[in-house]
This record gives structure tokens, C-alpha cells and sequence, in this order.
């Protein structure tokens, strides 16, 4: 954890519990950004030795508490095979796609305007609505470290240059992997596609929609164009499941929860046959705690479970909190809808409104609802992403959600991976 803050009860002992989990963890997967490739120091068995590329959302990226740890990561320590992390947080399922040079209706992708490419500095670049592989991409850490890679061809000479997405403004700029000598114009129309891995006689995990979770026929339409650029390299590739966060609005019975379940149901239906999809959702689901109210709570509600979730939330009263039943405070980091913080030893879920003027459940999951000075530390617990938290050590089988995703994995390719 990053935060300065004087460390809450709860806190204090999410270290107790977690620190032994941390350590052998960043052991297994040296901690990194999570976005490269990872090989690691597990026991292949019988799964033989081939390449994996994970490509995904922010899901797949992982780290949100700031361990370092990713599902891709756990995977790779579980089967010592190298795992290729693709993740980029807040891409939709075209962007996902795109990158992997996979395109709707299988069209190729062009710059619909010209620009120059540098002998020196950086060039502003645009692409098609919905097909930005560097879309959400701003820091320098993320992503092959400085950005997505992508190449085109002028004048019969191919170009590579790195993308991301403009700091506090819009659009792309793009950095020349190798200068030219000179300044080269770039035409509108001028084909381009990304740099990937090699996915040949490997297997590739898709897990990708839930930052477009109610566009679920795009959704089915990208997964649709990986998989059959997959297909093309290797016939070992699975399709996961999107799932719901403890946000109010996806809660079991929801608008936005049938929906989901919808396009789950839909994608099962498409992969199952030749075991090619997993349900990572319910599995995760069924991993709660019995004996933890905040896991039953979310048992509830059709969602995995807090003890599994990260605790990536660090912040302060901003002024004293008298009464054990407001919800009328103000702090030092903004909270958005599902997020549980842990201000002592109370838990208080946030369900919607913003500073000074919050609509919360105080007391939650059975707690003591208390009164707190300004100035007050508390941490808190991420509606949707994975990780590690206050009550992660009190799961029964596992204290991290990303091991717990990544075991999942590891199970369906010991039946489906080459051998």
C-alpha cells in the first residue's frame, strides 16, 4: 500500500495475515508490473512446454492493491510455463481485440487521417472509433513498458512506433521504435497492425467486456474476431466469463446484473462446445466465506466475495464524523459506488452520492457503526478488481482473488493444454 496515513485496526491486521502471502507471492512473479513475460518456477507435470499470452482488461492487467500480483502472473508460478500479461485497464472489448490484430468482420485497420512520422520527439495519431489499442494507455510502465506496439508500411519500408494515449488530453501519440532519417507522411488509409506475441502451438486466454458490459452483442463480435485469429495459430484458447461488481446496480436481479448473465450465457453457449469457456464468475462466486458477513452479503447478491477483492482504497476523514449514523462526510480521496472502507473496526459501504453528501450503509456486515475524529485513516476494499485485503487471510482456500482465478486456470489446462 502506498498511503501515508496512520494504518487502521484493519489494516494492521490485513498485514498480519497477508505479509507471508505477499513475500512467497513477489518470489514466485519478481513483483512486476505485470504486463510482461513471466516464466515460472512451478512444476509442468504433464502439461508439456508451450507459451501462454493472457490478453484482457484491467482484470487481466491485475496489481490493483499494488502487490504486483496478476492472475497471469500466479499462473505462470503455478505452471512454470511463460505467461504473457496483455492486460490494459478500461479497455472495451474492441480495443482488446485490436490488438491482437483481431477486427470486426475481420477488416483491416487503417489511420482515417494523415500524419507525419518523426525523425525525432513524438507524433499525434488517430484511429477508428472503437479500434484504439492504446486506448486508456497513459503511463509509461504500462504495457511492453513504454506503450502498445504497432507497425505500418510507406513506401515499401515498415515503420514501428509505440502508442498511448495523450496525458490530459485527447487522443494518441506514437514514438518511433527506430527513427527514419527523416520525417516520413503517413497517409490516411495506410493500413497498420499490432506487434504480438507468438501464439502459435500455445494457448490463449481471453477475458475481455466488462468495460462494455451492456454492449453485449460488440462484446460477442470481438471475442469473435480473437478467437478466430487464435484459431489461426493454435486450437488451445479459452473465453471467460465477464462479471459483476458489488455495485448496487449490478446486484443479483438488476438491470445491469441480467444483462450480464445474458451475455454469459450467450458466450457459453458459443464456447462450451470443445470446452473453450469458463465460468470464472460463479466460480469465484462459490469461494466465499460462510463464516464472514461481508462474504455472505455479497453471497447474496451473486457477487465474489469481499475477502477475495483488493484493497486498493487509502484516504482520511477530512473532518470529524460525530454521528454513527451519517453518511454526510467528506474525504481526502473520493469514493465511488461499492466500495466497503474500514474505519476502525466498522465497515461502511458506499452506495452512491460524493463528498459530503454520500448515501452509505453504516455498520455494514454487522459492524459497530462509531464516530470518528477528522483526520481519521480508514482503507477500503474495490467493488470489482481482485487482490488482497483486511479479510483475505479469513478465506478459506484462498488470500488472493487473482490465485484464486489463476487456479481455475491452471485446472482447465491441464486438461485442454498441448501435451
Amino acid at each position: 500500500m502506498k498511503s501515508s496515513c496512520p494504518l487502521s485496526r484493519a489494516f494492521v491486521r490485513y498485514l498480519a495475515l497477508s505479509m507471508l502471502v505477499i513475500a512467497v507471492s513477489t518470489t514466485l512473479t519478481g513483483c512486476s508490473n505485470g504486463n510482461a513475460s513471466m516464466t515460472g518456477t512451478g512444476k509442468t507435470g504433464s502439461l508439456g512446454s508451450y507459451s501462454i499470452v493472457a490478453v484482457g482488461d484491467s482484470l487481466t492487467a491485475g496489481s490493483e492493491d499494488g502487490t504486483g500480483i496478476t492472475y497471469p502472473g500466479q499462473l505462470a508460478s503455478m505452471t512454470g510455463q511463460t505467461v504473457t500479461n496483455l492486460g490494459i485497464g478500461g479497455q472495451p472489448s474492441g480495443s482488446i481485440a485490436v490488438r491482437i490484430n483481431a477486427y470486426e468482420g475481420q477488416t483491416q485497420q487503417t489511420f482515417p487521417s494523415s500524419f507525419t512520422f518523426p525523425a525525432s520527439g513524438i507524433a499525434s495519431v488517430s484511429f477508428q472509433t472503437g479500434f484504439e489499442p492504446c486506448y486508456n494507455l497513459e503511463g509509461g510502465s504500462d504495457f511492453y513498458d513504454f506503450g502498445v506496439p504497432i507497425q505500418f508500411t510507406v513506401g515499401g519500408t515498415t515503420y514501428t512506433g509505440r502508442c498511448k494515449a495523450n496525458v490530459n488530453a485527447p487522443g494518441y501519440s506514437i514514438r518511433p521504435e527506430t527513427y527514419p532519417s527523416a520525417p516520413v507522411t503517413v497517409p490516411a488509409g495506410t493500413p497498420w497492425t499490432a506487434v504480438v506475441p507468438a501464439m502459435s502451438n500455445g494457448c490463449v486466454l481471453i477475458w475481455a467486456g466488462r468495460d462494455n458490459y451492456l454492449n453485449g452483442t460488440k462484446i460477442q463480435v470481438d471475442i469473435a474476431a480473437m478467437v478466430a485469429v487464435v484459431k489461426q495459430q493454435t486450437s488451445c484458447y479459452l473465453v471467460m466469463s465477464i462479471p459483476n461488481g458489488a455495485y448496487v446496480t449490478e446486484w443479483k436481479g438488476t438491470t445491469d446484473y441480467n444483462a450480464i448473465m445474458t451475455l454469459n450465457s450467450e458466450l457459453s453457449a458459443t464456447y462450451s462446445p470443445g470446452n473453450h469457456y469458463l465460468d470464472i464468475r460463479t466460480a469465484l462466486v462459490a469461494l466465499y466465506n460462510p463464516n464472514n458477513p461481508a462474504d455472505v452479503l455479497d453471497y447474496s447478491h451473486d457477487v465474489w466475495p469481499y475477502s477475495l477483492r483488493a484493497g486498493d482504497i487509502q484516504g482520511s476523514f477530512a473532518s470529524p464524523l460525530a454521528s454513527p449514523s451519517s453518511c454526510a462526510f467528506s474525504t481526502s480521496a473520493l469514493l465511488t459506488t461499492g466500495q466497503v472502507i474500514s474505519a476502525n473496526a466498522e465497515l461502511i459501504q458506499i452506495l452512491g452520492g460524493n463528498n459530503g453528501a454520500y448515501s452509505c450503509t453504516r455498520g455494514y456486515a454487522g459492524t459497530i457503526p462509531g464516530t470518528y475524529a477528522g483526520g481519521t485513516a480508514f482503507t477500503g476494499v474495490d467493488p470489482l478488481h481482485l487482490g488482497q485485503n483486511p479479510e483475505s487471510g479469513l478465506n478459506p482456500t484462498y488470500t488472493n482473488g487473482y490465485t484464486a482465478v489463476a487456479a481455475q486456470v491452471y485446472a482447465w489446462l491441464q486438461s485442454n493444454a498441448p501435451k
